[in-house]
């Protein structure tokens, strides 16, 4: 577990700074969209872990099929979606989606992230 999380680290920083930011400010303005902002960025950050987790488990593993947790990904955009059509009321659609499209954009700047 220490491995893991000291690889997930860089991303644990950027998501704790995220949460703390959309936290105050759903404080402040208590609006829709900072809601669903944080209700996305949670998703977000359950998203990253499974990728994280089974991109560790690829890299340990020597033959067969490499698999990234697709599945698990879009369980939990799924579930989030149930939620925000639950609460339409109080969550903004726009912000939830941004907030899961942050893991993505993680995913995608990875290696940059990693390298520095």
């Amino acid at each position: 577990m220490k491995r893991f999380y000291n690889e997930s680290q860089p991303f644990l920083n950027i998501y704790m700074a995220i949460i703390v930011i959309l936290t105050m400010l759903n404080i402040v303005y208590h609006n829709t969209v900072v809601v669903g902002l944080l209700i996305g960025t949670l998703a977000s950050i359950v998203n990253t872990a499974i990728f994280e987790y089974y991109l560790w488990r690829a890299q340990r593993q020597t033959t067969g099929s490499v698999s990234t947790g697709n599945g698990w990904r879009y369980l939990i955009a799924l579930v989030t979606c149930i939620v925000w059509v639950l609460y339409q009321s109080q969550i903004h659609i726009i912000g939830v989606l941004i907030g899961l499209m942050i893991s993505y954009a993680l995913i995608v700047f990875r290696p940059l992230i990693k390298r520095g």
